[in-house]
């Protein structure tokens, strides 16, 4: 079973699943919710500006796998595909709409509608190698007044449409398919599944690497490890890239 906390306007949800952890958790699959945050986190430090109306969750749990660095790397990408799943079957969105931007950002028609930010904490009731989870998801339900100049949109199209969203409902279903995953093809498969939803696919992009240097080249996609694939001009094989991300031209 999962216990859901429902937080009033925290600054983030998963600063508070972080803090929580360090001095009460005790072996429980565990949800963080607020309908808004008001200084949520993105990959790498970045912040996330959250739409009028947003849903922002950290989920807290026990992976049942032993990860190594290269599960680590695939864990955000299946992730974000399993919220793009998710959101679609509850018919907010139609099936295959939502494409990824490698890692783990969630596009609709070419502009962010949602980000996932994985934390993963050794634990050592299952034994060394296994690690909790504190997945944090952030998705724009609605934007009452749009700002033009983000690239960013939301779920829904107007304030009348998102009234069928249904907070309760989406924990429901994303808890489900997380307890799940291991039976997905998600699971299984995430670089043909991450294929079928690549933002850039087979195009040349520009990748920002963790050191600041810019690599460009052409996307041919994930290897098995989720390390993105580029074919540089300039280089007679495929650059492996752990880490980094893609900036739009």
């Amino acid at each position: 079973m999962w216990k859901v906390n429902v937080l009033e306007a925290p600054r983030s949800t998963q600063e508070e699943a972080l803090e929580y952890i360090k001095s009460n958790y005790k072996n429980e699959k565990l949800v963080f919710y607020s309908q808004n945050q008001t200084r949520g986190h993105g990959t790498k430090g970045r912040s996330w500006i959250s739409s009028d109306i947003s849903f922002a969750a950290s989920f807290v749990f026990p992976l049942q796998i032993c990860t190594d660095d290269s599960a680590s790397r695939l864990l955000p990408i299946i992730f974000a595909l399993i919220v793009a799943k998710t959101l679609e079957k509850a018919k907010y969105c139609q099936e295959l709409s939502l494409g990824i931007k490698w890692p783990n950002d969630l596009y609709k028609n070419g502009k962010k509608i949602a980000g996932i930010l994985l934390h993963l904490l050794p634990i050592g009731l299952y034994g060394k190698g296994f690690k909790l989870a504190i997945l944090g998801i952030g998705i724009n339900i609605v934007w009452i007044s749009p700002d033009i100049n983000l690239n960013a949109t939301s779920i829904f199209d107007d304030v009348n449409s998102a009234k069928r969203f249904n907070a309760q409902n989406l924990i429901d279903d994303l808890t489900n398919n997380i307890d799940r995953m291991y039976n997905d093809n998600v699971f299984f498969n995430p670089r043909v599944e991450f294929g079928k939803r690549d933002m850039f696919k087979n195009q040349v992009i520009n990748v920002s690497l963790n050191n600041n240097t810019i690599v460009s080249g052409k996307n041919m996609g994930i290897d098995k490890n989720g390390r993105l694939l580029l074919k540089e001009t300039s280089k007679p094989y495929i650059t492996k890239i752990e880490a980094g991300s893609i900036k739009w031209r």
